[in-house]
């Protein structure tokens, strides 16, 4: 049995994965409708903001290093 922090963090983790799945845009069905049942709408949002500020971070990184 999956205790409540450990819930937390796995569907924390759930939903990283999510948000990094759609930013590729390779996204099955049935893990779609997975993810709509088990994720709640706050924790999408938030690990999407976190995900773009990493890719816009990362995008940023990779221009300084090229121009440099």
């Amino acid at each position: 049995m999956v205790e409540d922090g450990q819930r937390k963090t796995l569907s924390g983790w759930r939903a990283a994965k999510t948000v990094f799945w759609s930013f590729l845009g390779i996204r099955r069905k049935s893990d779609y409708q997975s993810d709509v049942t088990h994720l709640k709408p706050m924790q999408v949002i938030v690990a999407g903001l976190i995900g773009a500020a990493l890719l816009v971070g990362a995008i940023l990184f990779l221009v300084y290093l090229v121009t440099k």
